[in-house]
């Protein structure tokens, strides 16, 4: 019988603890990127959403944005709607293709989380009040994706920017959805130095973009304002995984409304 000193015994199990702790750090890892977020097919719920089109509006796509309750049917108005979309939680299209664009700009109505201390995720919130959620550094920290389904296919988006604007009449909402690669180059660029957060994700004029739109009081109930977040597809090969954000120094203002806000209360 062959005895195994202490020695020998230790230059077994070292090598085998460290394969054991390599394999479980690959694991975390994995499980991990999985874990940020996870697509959810939503190919079937634009077919039943489609049974149901009338001849004023069209399914043309679903939208589902981390980490609000914001996953819905996206439909393009026809011309024979008669305005009673304000009624129903739709967001809207501003193009009426079946198949993606280079840039996808969604719309939806806030009529509910109007203040400047938004709130999050209340179940009366519909169409795009919980978009306001972005306005918050530590949600964006944990909610970097959207996931647009349409022709079939489920893409995924990383959010570059977050904008907010008084100016409501000339932005995102007043842009054609395909832009030229300068165009998208151009506007990138705009959004950029415009965000309050400074995303690391490099996005430039060859990339798919997607726009989502509202409008916010922020600024006080006689302003139009737009809140904007915006955001371009996975690259080809491209993994799902966690990236840094910062706040910029446009994130001062809104700072200063909140602290406003919360005085005024």
């Amino acid at each position: 019988m062959i005895h195994m000193s202490s020695v020998d015994k230790k230059e077994i199990i070292i090598p085998i603890l460290i394969i054991i702790f390599i394999i479980a750090s690959l694991i975390y890892i994995n499980t991990g990127k999985e874990e940020i977020y996870k697509i959810e097919d939503r190919t079937k719920n634009i077919q039943e959403e489609k049974q149901k089109d009338t001849k004023m509006y069209k399914t043309t796509g679903w939208l589902r944005v981390q980490g609000t309750n914001i996953d819905s049917q996206v439909i393009y108005y026809t011309d024979e709607y008669d305005g009673s979309f304000i009624n129903k939680n739709y967001v809207w299209n501003l193009s009426d293709s079946k198949k993606l664009e280079n840039r996808t700009v969604i719309i939806g109505h806030n009529l509910l989380n109007l203040s400047a201390t938004p709130g999050v995720n209340k179940k009366m919130y519909t169409r795009f009040d919980d978009l306001m959620a972005y306005i918050y550094y530590d949600f964006v920290k944990e909610n970097k994706y959207i996931q647009y389904t349409i022709d079939n296919k489920n893409y995924l988006y990383k959010i570059y920017a977050v904008t907010t604007n008084l100016d409501y009449q000339d932005k995102s909402e007043t842009i054609s959805s395909n832009l030229s690669q300068k165009e998208r180059d151009e506007y990138i660029k705009k959004v950029k130095e415009e965000s309050i957060y400074k995303l690391d994700v490099d996005v430039n004029g060859n990339d798919n973009l997607i726009t989502l739109v509202t409008c916010t009081r922020m600024y006080g109930g006689s302003y139009h304002s737009s809140f904007v977040i915006e955001g371009r597809m996975l690259r080809n090969g491209e993994k799902v995984t966690d990236y840094t954000v910062a706040k910029t120094d446009n994130y001062k203002k809104i700072e200063k409304l909140m602290k406003g806000d919360e005085q005024n209360a």
